[in-house]
């Protein structure tokens, strides 16, 4: 009697690889309001689990993203020969999408597409994006300081993430009957950095006068909106 015997051919496990990431660069740069998408792109055997997280630039923590109806994660799976498996048609393919529908503030941060393999003791692979989101500025004049009749303003900038172009200052004296507000020039390279805070100086102001402020910032985006505050200069001989 002739015996047959089986044999059962397993492929050889292919460590995780990075295929291709969209965008390329791994970072996007988009207006508020729009939609966006993170792409990564992995093979590996056995199939891999890709998850996506985040990280809180203000705390470093991470997270898992969830979907939300605004935020959405498609993942598909395929097959492809591969030179690095024993036997063609063995490899899965993973590409994962995380879709921001649209953008908000809250999506600025750094991105993980993490992908878990199924070999064990492999360690994850790890692939970074980075979301910029594009914004009008925003102002705000937290004090103005008087020094004779020199008024120094110090104001907090949320740049939008993109650099400030101009800075729009207007100026009224109250003290005048009618008077209107009068641009005063102010060029973004003028404005000095203290700490957290962004300083400028105005001068030619009148003792005794109450004075009128109001403040605003221009980028590619748009200009934000007028942030104000009021302050009386001393009068003659008695200076702050």
């Amino acid at each position: 009697m002739t015996h047959f015997s089986l044999s059962y051919y397993h492929p050889s496990p292919v460590p995780l690889t990075v295929d291709a990431i969209e965008p390329a660069n791994g970072t996007v740069r988009e207006l508020e309001d729009t939609e966006a998408q993170l792409k990564c792109r992995i093979y590996a055997h056995p199939k891999p689990k890709i998850t996506w997280e985040r990280i809180d630039l203000n705390t470093l923590t991470v997270s898992n993203i969830e979907e939300d109806g605004r935020i959405l994660i498609e993942t598909q799976s395929s097959h492809q020969e591969s030179q690095k498996s024993t036997f063609p048609n063995q490899v899965t393919v993973l590409e994962s999408v995380l879709k921001f529908k649209p953008l908000i503030t809250g999506d600025n941060g750094s991105y993980i597409c993490k992908a878990d393999s199924a070999i064990p003791f492999e360690k994850p692979l790890l692939t970074n994006f980075h979301v910029w989101v594009l914004e009008i500025p925003q102002v705000k004049i937290i004090k103005i300081n008087e020094n004779k009749t020199e008024a120094i303003l110090t104001f907090t900038v949320d740049y939008g993430n993109l650099p400030v172009e101009k800075y729009f200052l207007e100026i009224r004296n109250f003290t005048i009957a009618n008077s209107s507000w009068i641009a005063h020039n102010v060029q973004a390279s003028s404005v000095t950095i203290e700490g957290a805070n962004s300083v400028a100086r105005v001068d030619g102001l009148t003792p005794g006068a109450l004075y009128g402020f109001r403040l605003a910032a221009k980028n590619e985006v748009g200009t934000s909106e007028w942030s104000y505050m009021n302050i009386t200069v001393p009068p003659d001989g008695n200076y702050s």
